[in-house]
């Protein structure tokens, strides 16, 4: 029960839409400022360099937003219908093994 408590505050809880804003415009801030502060190092590969830190940090960021939300319905998201057909599966068996030992212990009594 506690397990389902935790799952549903991360469900719940949120994150705040300025702090994802202000995330954000900080990226965009870095990559555009980004190739003045390297072009003397790194002169016309700025260019190249710009780029794929540009697509990795972009990168992050989606993988960032999805990772917010882990009970959706995306493919990347949790199974939770597999996950909750195992509670089901397990929680029979252990209720199917009590009633068999209460069965057992009441067939001994009785003879």
């Amino acid at each position: 029960l506690d397990i389902c408590g935790g799952c549903e505050r991360i469900r719940n809880t949120r994150v705040v839409t300025s702090y994802r804003l202000f995330a954000r415009q900080c990226v965009w801030l870095y990559l555009i400022t980004l190739p003045w502060g390297i072009v003397d190092t790194f002169g016309w590969w700025t260019i190249l360099l710009t780029a794929m830190l540009s697509y990795f940090m972009l990168g992050l960021e989606i993988v960032a937003e999805h990772v917010e939300e882990p009970f959706g319905l995306d493919e990347d998201d949790l199974d939770l219908d597999g996950l909750c057909r195992t509670i089901e599966v397990t929680t029979t068996e252990i209720f199917d093994r009590r009633l068999a030992r209460q069965a057992g212990s009441v067939q001994t009594h009785k003879g």
